[in-house]
């Protein structure tokens, strides 16, 4: 975990803002994999723990970040589960400003979120189950859940770096609208957002 403590002191980090438009088709997108989809609950929280003891120092590291965003107050999420052994597979929270207002000033380095958008965030598909199209199917579903209860768009803000989240998502109609670029020095962190037709450059990147 030493790398891991380490990227907490200092680290620089690139994100992409992605969005889909509910008012369009949502495309149901099938995996192999036979799960079912549920809210998430304490139990699940526990057993994310013990899971991490034997995923990579990388898994484990984001399995416990997920545990304390739960303990800050943001318990409303979704767990995927294979079918035949009740395994976990995958993790998402589906957020929005009904639940916590906060996020219509942005939190937490969310961007501000809209009344009628809901945020897809923490999404985390557990290493076994990586590259069989699980993340794309369980996405498709939780859009499917926010259109039903009227909401127009989805929003989600996966790390650029991570190619394989980041083509989960284009697979069910997002689009790649903005970036993040977040610097943690110590105990601070600095955050500069923007467009894609107005990246930041490797210069100012140094700068910043």
């Amino acid at each position: 975990m030493a790398r891991e403590l380490r990227r907490q002191i200092y680290s620089t980090t690139y994100f992409a803002g992605m969005k889909k438009d509910l008012n369009k088709p949502i495309r149901v997108f099938r995996t192999d994999i036979n799960y079912k989809l549920e809210k998430g609950k304490q139990s699940d929280i526990d057993e994310i723990l013990i899971i991490a003891k034997t995923e990579s120092k990388e898994s484990a590291y984001e399995l416990i970040m997920r545990k304390i965003f739960y303990d800050s107050g943001y318990q409303k999420f979704y767990v995927a589960r294979n079918v035949e052994n009740e395994e976990l597979c995958y993790l998402a929270w589906l957020l929005s400003t009904e639940e916590h207002p906060e996020l219509r000033e942005g939190v937490k380095g969310i961007p501000p979120l809209k009344d009628n958008e809901v945020l897809m965030f923490n999404l985390f598909a557990f290493e076994d189950y990586r590259g069989t199209g699980l993340a794309s199917s369980v996405d498709s579903l939780l859009c499917k859940m926010a259109m039903e209860k009227g909401y127009e768009r989805v929003r989600a803000y996966p790390l650029k770096a991570n190619i394989a989240a980041v083509k989960a998502l284009e697979k069910i109609g997002f689009e790649e609208y903005c970036w993040k670029f977040e610097r943690r020095l110590l105990f601070s962190v600095t955050r500069k957002y923007g467009s894609e037709s107005n990246p930041l450059s490797d210069i100012e990147k140094a700068r910043f």
